[in-house]
């Protein structure tokens, strides 16, 4: 079974030889079953944790509530399991996943404190605030979004929360409307799954600042935040690597990924790093994180997390340091920056994070706070994609496939193929808008059938500026077959030619090229 779709396709069947002869210039050819775009964000009592996420992801990008703890995304499990429970949609209320009553919807309306924040859902989401309902917060990203105007209407110039402990008492004293006792959101918030679904192979550094401005026991404050943070991946099995550079005067690379083996070789590795003072040197940092970088895995998801308590030497040699560690790897890092204390510049961390810096962008009063943030590094982490550039090929084993992003020059168009092993096929969903397609959010969606040659996803028209395409892997359901690979490959969107027959390709010959040329009209150059 095939489907050749896109304006631009010219195809024809043989009816004798029950082959298809296919010319692309843009198209999108699909073996299996395809669907059309779908989001369920916007979807009335649309449920479940795949929307849960879709919308914290869209209201931490349009940067309406870019860093709160997972306090969102905990908010959304307590108080009606994702919207599972069967109490959700009752009668009479609207409030949604959120549970969000009439009095707090219209106190999201009536503040003026929040009249920034309503302007950045209308221009990122097309979404006019003051001319909703509370009927309309049965749709998940309404829900969402009132959930988050109402979050920091009530906490405004207070820091969010940190921790279950500390945000079961917003919880109880500010949040919730209902019966449950204080004690039922730490119960219920530590049901969440957590970890990642599959272990990409990854190589995870870390930039550390130790200038002068630093104690020692913010230095072993820090060492211990990269330690627990890197004991959450699977370092022991060889998919992980772990790099650590510090620098205060001058940048030095304390430890390599070749040297991180095992968690516990890093962990003591880490422990007996030694404190150096001196400036504050960031450019020079950025400046060998690009060398460190260079050596990086070719296959595997990077991000850095780049750790200061203080504004550089010199802001426009860090922004453009930043800026050559991105092209270093061809844009392929999630750099993640950090800010300790209050001597740090909000710009400057802006410039180093990747974009959109709001949501790659922590910041904490201290060192003594710093684990705080633990959960979203890991949690980011996790969901790096992968990216694959022109002329590139990837493949994973289902299970271990991290999100992929295929990185477009400017002017340019390409095509990505995809083909895989598994004997029961494989879901793929792929957008130009959404960092992470899945079921309740994507452009297009297919089922990859194995054997049956390939499918080829077509990005939208070539712009003035790099753009980003979006594939993704529906892993829940992970084969038993062992060895299940998925295979993507990306070329630039020049004319092919594609034989098909009996549901297979194989080489053309010239009576194919001679049958289209003559039902086509076309002429094909050898």
């Amino acid at each position: 079974m095939y489907a050749v779709l896109g304006a631009a396709n010219i195809y024809v069947t043989s009816m004798k030889l029950t082959t298809t002869i296919a010319i692309t210039t843009a198209m999108l050819l699909l073996y299996g079953t395809t669907t059309n775009a779908q989001d369920l964000t916007r979807k009335y009592r649309a449920v479940g944790p795949e929307v849960v996420e879709d919308v914290v992801d869209t209201v931490r990008r349009s940067c309406v509530l870019p860093l709160d703890n997972l306090l969102l995304r905990r908010l959304a499990y307590v108080e009606s399991r994702d919207g599972t429970d069967s109490h959700t949609f009752r009668s009479g209320f609207f409030g949604g996943i959120w549970q969000v009553t009439q009095t707090m919807y219209d106190q999201t309306k009536a503040s003026s404190y929040l009249q920034q924040m309503r302007a950045e859902i209308l221009s990122h989401l097309m979404i006019e605030w003051q001319s909703t309902s509370w009927q309309d917060l049965q749709k998940p990203l309404y829900s969402g979004l009132a959930a988050a105007l109402y979050i920091e209407d009530t906490l405004r110039t207070k820091p969010h929360p940190v921790g279950i402990a500390a945000q079961q008492n917003y919880w109880a004293q500010v949040y919730h409307q209902g019966s449950l006792p204080a004690e039922s959101f730490a119960s219920l918030a530590e049901l969440m799954e957590s970890g990642c679904h599959g272990q990409a192979d990854l190589d995870i550094g870390f930039v550390l600042d130790t200038s002068s401005s630093i104690s020692h026991q913010d230095f072993e404050d820090a060492k211990k935040f990269i330690i627990n943070t890197t004991s959450f991946f699977d370092i022991d099995s060889g998919l992980v690597r772990v790099a650590l550079i510090t620098y205060a005067d001058v940048a030095r690379i304390r430890v390599n990924w070749d040297q991180s083996r095992s968690q516990v070789s890093l962990d003591n590795m880490i422990s007996a790093l030694n404190y150096e003072s001196g400036g504050t040197e960031t450019a020079k940092a950025l400046n060998l994180a690009s060398q460190l970088f260079a050596n990086a895995r070719r296959n595997a998801v990077k991000v850095l997390v780049f750790i200061t308590d203080g504004k550089s030497h010199d802001a426009i040699d860090t922004a453009s340091a930043a800026t050559q560690l991105q092209r270093s790897v061809d844009g392929g890092l999630l750099l993640l920056s950090v800010g300790v204390g209050d001597q740090v510049d909000p710009n400057e961390l802006h410039s180093i994070a990747s974009d959109p810096a709001c949501k790659h962008t922590f910041q904490v009063a201290s060192y003594d706070q710093i684990d705080a943030i633990r959960e979203e590094i890991q949690r980011m982490t996790c969901r790096a994609p992968l990216a694959v550039h022109v002329n590139e090929t990837v493949w994973c084993q289902l299970g271990q496939c991290p999100p992929y992003v295929v990185m477009i020059p400017p002017h340019t168009t390409v095509m990505v193929q995809a083909s895989t092993t598994c004997i029961n096929g494989v879901k793929l969903y792929s957008s130009s808008t959404v960092p992470y397609p899945g079921s309740s959010h994507y452009d297009s969606s297919l089922i990859l059938l194995p054997h049956a040659g390939f499918s080829i996803f077509n990005p939208p028209p070539a712009t003035s500026r790099p753009a980003h395409y979006y594939v993704n892997t529906d892993q829940t359901v992970v084969p038993s077959v062992m060895h299940c690979n998925v295979t993507l490959s990306v070329f630039l969107n020049e004319v092919r030619v594609v034989c098909i027959d009996g549901g297979r390709q194989r080489s053309c010959t010239t009576t194919d090229v001679f049958n289209f040329e003559r039902a086509t009209g076309s002429h094909l150059c050898p």
